[in-house]
């Protein structure tokens, strides 16, 4: 793949959640009279524009934005509110509108997209009888959908639209401050007109802007200065000494306010010079391996997955029994170790990328089909695969990465990574072997049936993964997205790996013997035990305090020559046991 010529930054955002502290009555009515004049003013903006839609539909990308924008300026400009508070609701009434239109764009097949609206500031039983009335009654996909979105808003009533503010000055915005000699936070928010009955000037003297240090000093009628608290060690390391503030909203929530203050970072970016591939699967959350230009395998890691689909399964029966009882099921737990395991699995990709310098390339899940041209259904893969959890790692893989300087990751058609052999190229689904186990049976372990090569099955898909980028990559600026049935012979995929086994030096197709690791294998065989399982899901949400059992380590006689062996306590395979939430 080469070094990469470093971008100058990486610029990556991220929101920090501050509560207003205690505000005093005068205080607490100026905000709510902010919010109640916002959540006012996008109704009527978004009331008056809705009837344009189609005009704007016909403009794209920026274009179409900026005209919203601009026309929702126009009509926010006479509105009884804050010069910053006008800007924000112009913002948030384009992108509302331009998210319809997008929306209604990808979904042509169905005959309508409920437009954007605003909640009541008031419940209306009324409203909720006839909507019940209209949903019992409807006929068509039509009048049910619009009968469930007048729900929905009823359900919403009293929900304020947050106030926006886009500026960091106090003429029309806001500013975060502190008190240099006692550590106080404040914010600074520009909240109301110059006729408003809430316009009294205010004076700020000796507090410093945490954005550009610098001390601040200025008087306005349109704002007012509010305390802030926050969990003090976290926020500040996380973002007040390594970030700028850039946006902000106000909005309230359990009867407080709070401040969500968006921060920029802003890093260098990383040359890289390896390539990292990533399987998901269910049995390992995530399989890692780094290679080399000629397709050598570097480093190896797989993260366990067993204790979290052990949990999924539970909770899907649950979920089952009670829904049969016509009642409905909520639990935090699966959620919760989901998310848990989903940051691990993200941490241990951007670790193995800053050790070995790699740009990170995932398989496009969506693109997974058995070889019949029908959806996998071995272990319901797909439907484990379409929870939430595994399109979230992409996600917030990203966002890490990005933090970190590096480049967002690639990705790569999943079609035959699992049966395709990085050494001769053949591609079988015999390559996966099935190993009777119990009454049914496994499919951990590779072995190519040509030239014998043997591995990891997840481990392996990870390769072919990082060498399916090394093999695109190589390919003339003409033929890079052509699909590869319409490549020449000489420009497919197996012939690529055929070069690489070259050039490490590998023998023929057939000429090595089965089970080495001749080539950059990824052999991690040896005794694995059973995956821990526990009695029921309450001992599964206590996993901080359960006792950490390691996986077995590689035997000392292990083939595998170029593969380190995997750290203490990480799964050897799809049957090791479970990588613990730490």
């Amino acid at each position: 793949m080469g070094g990469q010529t470093p971008e100058k930054v990486v610029t990556t955002y991220q929101t920090a959640v501050f509560r207003i502290h205690n505000p005093s009555h005068r205080k607490r009515a100026m905000l709510d009279d902010a919010l109640t004049r916002n959540h006012r003013a996008y109704s009527k903006v978004l009331t008056q524009l809705l009837p344009q839609v189609e005009s704007y539909a016909g403009l794209r990308g920026l274009k179409r934005t900026s005209a919203i924008q601009k026309a929702a300026a126009t009509l926010a400009k006479p509105l009884p509110l804050a010069i910053g508070a006008k800007a924000g609701l112009a913002n948030d009434v384009a992108g509302q509108l331009a998210s319809h239109i997008e929306l209604r764009e990808k979904k042509k097949e169905q005959e309508t997209v409920s437009p954007p609206s605003a909640a009541p500031l008031s419940a209306d039983p009324s409203g909720w009888d006839a909507a019940l009335d209209r949903l019992a009654a409807s006929l068509t996909l039509e009048e049910e959908g619009a009968a469930r979105d007048d729900l929905a808003r009823q359900r919403r009533a009293g929900w304020r639209r947050p106030v926006l503010f886009l500026k960091n000055r106090p003429a029309d915005g806001f500013l975060v401050l502190c008190h240099p000699e006692k550590d106080d936070y404040y914010a600074w928010l520009n909240l109301h007109p110059q006729d408003s009955r809430f316009a009294r000037k205010v004076q700020v003297d000796g507090l410093v802007d945490i954005r550009t240090g610098e001390p601040q000093k200025f008087s306005s009628k349109t704002g007012a200065l509010f305390p802030l608290t926050f969990g003090r060690q976290h926020q500040m390391d996380r973002f007040i000494r390594v970030g700028r503030p850039q946006s902000a909203k106000l909005l309230e929530r359990d009867g407080a306010f709070e401040l969500h203050v968006t921060f920029e970072f802003r890093h260098e970016e990383v040359a890289t010079a390896r390539v990292l591939g990533v399987d998901r699967g269910i049995y390992n959350l995530a399989s890692l391996v780094v290679v080399d230009d000629q397709g050598r395998a570097l480093a190896a890691r797989n993260v366990d997955g067993m204790e979290l689909r052990h949990v999924q399964r539970i909770h899907e029966r649950r979920q089952r029994a009670a829904q049969q009882r016509g009642r409905h099921y909520t639990s935090g737990v699966r959620r919760a170790m989901a998310d848990e395991a989903v940051h691990r699995a993200a941490n241990a990709v951007v670790d193995m990328a800053r050790e070995h310098r790699t740009r990170v390339v995932l398989e496009e899940l969506g693109l997974a089909r058995s070889g019949s041209g029908g959806p996998r259904r071995r272990n319901n893969f797909n439907r484990l695969l379409g929870h939430s959890q595994y399109q979230k790692l992409q996600r917030v893989v990203e966002y890490k990465l990005r933090a970190n300087g590096f480049p967002r990751p690639v990705t790569v058609a999943a079609a035959y990574t699992s049966q395709t052999c990085p050494e001769c190229g053949l591609r079988d689904r015999e390559n996966r072997q099935k190993l009777p186990e119990g009454d049914g049976f496994r499919m951990d372990r590779f072995r190519c049936v040509r030239c014998g090569f043997e591995a990891d099955a997840d481990l392996n898909a990870a390769r072919v993964i990082a060498l399916k980028r090394l093999w695109r990559e190589g390919l003339p600026d003409g033929k890079r997205k052509k699909l590869e049935k319409e490549l020449d012979a000489a420009d497919q995929f197996d012939e690529f790996l055929k070069n690489c086994a070259r050039e490490r030096g590998n023998s023929p197709p057939g000429g090595r013997k089965a089970g080495t690791s001749e080539g950059g294998g990824l052999d991690v065989a040896g005794p694995i035990p059973p995956p821990e399982t526990a009695a029921d899901s309450h001992a599964l949400a206590r996993t901080s305090r359960r006792k950490k059992t390691p996986a077995a380590k590689p035997p000392q006689g292990s083939s595998s020559s170029e593969i380190p062996p995997l750290p203490e306590g990480e799964s050897p395979g799809k049957s090791g046991g479970p990588d613990k939430f730490r």
